[in-house]
């Protein structure tokens, strides 16, 4: 088991992938300043979350049945498994606005969000 805020030494990729499980971590922040240390320079990380805004009304206003499974399983699942980890207390309900800002601060030059046709917000930052 390795833990994603100390990854190892001397290995360097392209692309880094994190498929709607950043929330879940308790210092998503630390796991951004990892991964940009260990990108090649142009390299990517790619992150995929949920497509809300962070906002309830806005996000139910639209598509009510996707907020409520989103915003109910992140009170049931994401939450709890957030704040055991030493986190603030994030789900995939939050919205793109904390993870572009983090993405900035770990030193990402390019940061972008792309809606998909799946729900998910397609999260890059390129170092």
């Amino acid at each position: 088991m390795a833990d994603a805020r100390a990854m190892p030494d001397g290995d360097r990729f392209d692309l880094v992938i994190c498929l709607d499980s950043l929330h879940h971590l308790g210092d998503p922040a630390g796991v951004m300043d990892e991964v940009h240390k260990i990108l090649n320079p142009g390299g990517v990380f790619l992150i995929a979350e949920s497509g809300l805004t962070g906002d309830l009304s806005v996000d139910c206003a639209a598509n009510a049945f996707f907020a409520l499974i989103v915003y109910s399983a992140g009170l049931l699942y994401c939450l709890q498994e957030n704040l055991a980890a030493g986190g603030s207390g994030l789900t995939g309900g939050d919205g793109p606005g904390w993870i572009t800002t983090a993405l900035s601060s770990a030193g990402f030059d390019q940061v972008g969000v792309t809606a998909s046709e799946t729900g998910y917000n397609v999260i890059t930052g390129i170092a």
